[in-house]
């Protein structure tokens, strides 16, 4: 018997993608949604050409993706680090005129990642938060609670905000 599987993703752009499936169709593309007004315009901001992590040490495993703890190492060098605190400080929700204090979710490498990441920003003096997906849903609520009332500023997050979140969200730090 032969079966259809039918998959459904808002990130068909992914390489590992095409391991599982065999025909993508894609409805509309980011710049057709930004134009009739479903996604929001964006800005975006990068690590000067002298931050730029060292790829060449950061290979992808069998699913077509960054081999953790090879990003971790490359994603945490001091300027890199400082560079992303900093830019968030600086520009925050660019082009919307709010305070560069507004809400933001960060997505990163791995746990180790997003503590260190929480950690760089309470540092500067900004409330940060972490979230990931091994914590229980009373743990996650009481985060979100924070998040929610403004006591946390950024959410430093892995493997837990991708789908199905529905919250106030300025900018995203990726």
């Amino acid at each position: 018997k032969s079966k259809i599987v039918i998959g459904v993703t808002a990130t068909p752009w992914n390489k590992g993608m095409g391991l599982r499936w065999t025909k993508f169709i894609v409805p509309a593309t980011t710049k057709e949604l930004i134009e009739e007004g479903w996604l929001t315009p964006l800005v975006a901001f990068g690590v000067p050409d002298d931050y730029e992590p060292d790829g060449s040490k950061v290979h992808t495993n069998f699913d077509g993706d960054y081999v953790e703890s090879e990003a971790e190492a490359a994603m945490t060098t001091a300027p890199i680090v400082g560079n992303v605190v900093r830019t968030w400080l600086d520009k925050g929700t660019a082009g919307t005129g709010q305070h560069p204090g507004d809400r933001a979710f960060m997505f990163c490498v791995n746990r180790s990642h997003a503590k260190k990441m929480q950690a760089k920003f309470e540092e500067a003096g900004v409330s940060c938060g972490y979230i990931d997906g091994t914590m229980d849903a009373d743990a996650r609520e009481c985060v979100f609670d924070k998040y929610r009332s403004g006591d946390i500023k950024v959410l430093s997050s892995i493997d837990t905000i991708g789908v199905g979140i529905d919250e106030d969200v300025r900018s995203i730090i990726y």
